[in-house]
């Protein structure tokens, strides 16, 4: 017998396990569309970086 406190545990070899796979969704884009995406992610990026070197003072005007 184990003891409940131990972190050991036993298998029963009776009993089959279940396997679960995991499938992830498909995303389809159009050419059109990823490229906008990508240029969307472009935009913001350089928007934020602007704002952050404006926060900090290192934009002179």
């Amino acid at each position: 017998m184990t003891d409940p406190n131990d972190d050991a545990f036993v298998i029963d070899e009776d009993e089959a396990g279940e396997i679960v796979h995991w499938q992830r969704a498909q995303v389809r884009l159009s050419p059109v569309e990823a490229t906008g995406a990508t240029l969307a992610a472009f935009g913001l990026g350089i928007l934020a970086a602007v704002g952050v070197l404006a926060l900090l003072g290192r934009i002179r005007d």
